[in-house]
């Protein structure tokens, strides 16, 4: 078990909003709170996509480490679209083409965010989807890839793997959803671009500090490892979103690499 600090939203009055074009309207405010974060591996095996909601893969790609940012937006979706169709047993399986980011830990002395293509990290307690959203994003995926064909069950499937060599100064955090009380998640806008396109303004969640929280990573991450954990489900018996935030590793070297990090999301559709 490690102990850390997670970043926790207060609660605002009104709508929370959190935005990057006109940062005057963010309403957002967080703060750290100490938790304890535990080491998921010795139990990984026993883990179940439907029960707990996150599970480590070992998987390989050709191109995670090396690729452009053009063949990471076809090649890699391509490879993580196989593997998620074949790991959940989907009749289709299609990415969410705004949903994949390049992440780095932290920007070198006089570089900015975007540098690269590469982003900060969400360093805070949130889930990404909400049904509102979702809708949104189904939409989006019909306008371009073409209508979806009528299906019994959909869910979303969110992917992160680990780029940089171990060991690692920041990884992500996923919280176990049994621990997660509706009460302690609220919704916010987040507007990331203009309004009227789904992938830059869309509904999303934040969580409020509660010490029965329970957090859980994957120390010293590989390239040929990916977290695949759940971001939206139909079926109420099954596990929906899992709330997770990047989080500062507190033993990590002081020479250790920037962590670099690719995210990605996947609709699957069962018939």
């Amino acid at each position: 078990m490690t102990a850390a600090e997670i970043n926790y939203a207060l609660k605002v009055d009104g709508r929370a909003r959190f935005d990057l074009v006109e940062k005057e309207r963010t309403t957002v405010s967080i703060a750290p709170s100490p938790v304890t974060v535990r080491d998921a591996r010795p139990r990984n095996a026993g883990l179940d996509l439907d029960v707990n909601g996150f599970r480590l893969y070992e998987h390989s790609s050709s191109i995670a480490v090396t690729g452009t940012r053009q063949e990471l937006e076809t090649t890699y979706l391509d490879e993580m679209s196989a593997f998620i169709k074949e790991l959940t047993g989907a009749r289709e399986v299609r990415p969410q083409r705004s949903g994949m980011q390049i992440r780095r830990s932290r920007m070198n002395k006089g570089e900015a965010e975007s540098v690269n293509d590469h982003l900060l990290p969400a360093g805070f307690a949130h889930l990404d989807f909400t049904d509102r959203s979702m809708e949104a994003f189904l939409e989006l995926s019909a306008t371009d890839d073409g209508p979806i064909a009528p299906y019994g069950r959909m869910a979303l499937y969110q992917t992160w793997r680990v780029i940089s060599p171990p060991p690692q100064d920041n990884l992500l955090a996923v919280a176990d959803p049994a621990s997660v009380p509706d009460q302690d998640v609220f919704l916010m806008d987040t507007r990331l671009g203009p309004e009227n396109f789904p992938s830059c303004f869309f509904e999303s969640r934040l969580a409020t500090a509660n010490p029965h929280h329970s957090w859980n990573y994957f120390p010293d991450m590989r390239a040929d490892e990916v977290l695949v954990f759940k971001g939206y489900e139909t079926d109420p018996n099954r596990v929906g979103g899992v709330m997770h935030t990047a989080f500062r590793i507190p033993d990590a070297p002081a020479d250790a690499v920037p962590r670099e990090s690719i995210e990605a999301r996947f609709m699957a559709f069962f018939d």
